[in-house]
């Protein structure tokens, strides 16, 4: 949000914070104006009647998308609506190796299953998260069967809100250290359809990887490392050619192109699994966008592995190497909106692989039917 606010304040817009009880008044007053105004607020705040309101009005967008909860709700509402949207093609999300293993506590059987699992999977380890967890917040990890077992053996309602996923104990390592992505994806318009991708950056732990060293050189995501002693942005941020060359000098196995044939391939199809598994919910309300936040691991088999969605991702700040790709980002995803919402014609036309500024078209709901493509989960994924 930091990062929007300095775009405005360049471009000598106002950003004003409404959180009191004049909020419904000035916004009001913004509907009728001769000005552009873009809110921020959840899928929760298009449940209100004057917020939806708002989206009919030409001088408004609104940074959100009405019922967006299996992209963005809490950990075990996205779970769960994979898994259905999934099978309803006649496979299993864990067929599709596309996610860790994991079980959800609440559903009693299955956090029944979870231990009959790992009493015949001992060396495993898992990671249990909160359904509703964010930065890292209240994350475990269990290398023993024992306190798993004492503090969630139950399988009641006092623990059900945690999710266990098998941690994956051979991640790929730079320079000795942990690391995942983060990449971007963009529905900029919802009726219709038109999804964009961009690329983000990597998040390296500070301190070196092994298998007994303390949470902070397992968990990579920037609040934790930005408490580690030692911290310093550059060493923590990477950009995607980093990773790319740091492949080149390290593998005899993997292409030069690793990133732009394997990497960015699966970022884009892990977009359109969260578009099309989340369609059916989705309300598709016009001056509305969603832009979500993509974490993703590889192993040291260069398996790319999806971890989760984030609804209002935080961007990088005080980071140099990263300060340009960001900027750019930023001020052409406002432009994006702007022409998207105001001019929707000149989209139409649009291919995937085309280019608005750095952003990368990956969806035309329109050529999408005009073409009689058909999306199958079961059959799309690259086999990795």
């Amino acid at each position: 949000m930091q990062v929007f606010k300095e775009v405005c304040e360049e471009r000598r817009w106002q950003w004003k914070m409404l959180l009191d009880g004049s909020t419904t008044a000035r916004l009001e007053r913004l509907m009728h104006a001769d000005a552009l105004t873009i809110i921020y607020g959840t899928s929760h705040a298009l449940e209100h009647g004057f917020i939806r309101n708002l989206t009919t009005s030409r001088h408004m967008l609104v940074a959100s998308v009405g019922k967006a909860f299996m992209a963005t709700g809490p950990k075990n509402r996205q779970l769960k609506g994979f898994r259905s949207f999934v099978e309803s093609y006649g496979c299993k999300l864990n067929d599709l190796k596309l996610m860790p293993k994991t079980f959800l506590f609440s559903e009693r059987k299955e956090c029944l299953d979870f231990f009959i699992h790992i009493s015949k999977n001992t060396q495993s380890t898992w990671i249990v998260k909160p359904y509703g967890g964010y930065g890292g917040e209240n994350i475990e990890m269990y290398y023993q069967l024992s306190p798993l077992i004492d503090k969630f053996g139950k399988c009641d309602n006092q623990r059900a809100q945690y999710l266990a996923q098998e941690y994956l104990s051979n991640p790929l390592l730079l320079n000795g250290r942990k690391f995942d992505v983060r990449a971007y994806i963009l529905i900029a318009r919802t009726n219709p359809y038109f999804v964009f991708y961009h690329a983000g950056y990597l998040r390296v732990a500070i301190n070196k990887f092994s298998s007994d060293a303390g949470l902070n050189a397992h968990l990579t995501n920037t609040h934790i490392q930005s408490h580690v002693s030692g911290y310093v942005s550059g060493n923590h941020f990477w950009t995607y050619s980093e990773l790319q060359q740091y492949i080149h000098n390290v593998s005899t196995n993997q292409d030069d192109k690793f990133v732009q044939e394997k990497l960015e391939p699966m970022v884009k199809q892990v977009g359109l699994f969260l578009l099309h598994s989340s369609m059916r919910t989705y309300e598709r309300l016009p001056g509305t966008y969603l832009l979500l936040g993509l974490d993703f691991m590889i192993t040291s088999d260069y398996h790319i592995w999806f971890i989760e969605a984030n609804n209002y991702p935080l961007w990088p700040s005080n980071a140099p190497k990263l300060d340009k790709q960001t900027y750019a980002m930023a001020n052409e995803l406002l432009d994006l909106e702007m022409e998207i919402h105001s001019s929707p014609s000149m989209f139409v036309n649009l291919q995937p692989g085309a280019k608005y500024g750095s952003w990368e078209l990956v969806y035309n709901e329109l050529s999408a039917h005009c073409s009689g493509q058909q999306y199958n989960p079961c059959k799309d994924f690259p086999v990795q």
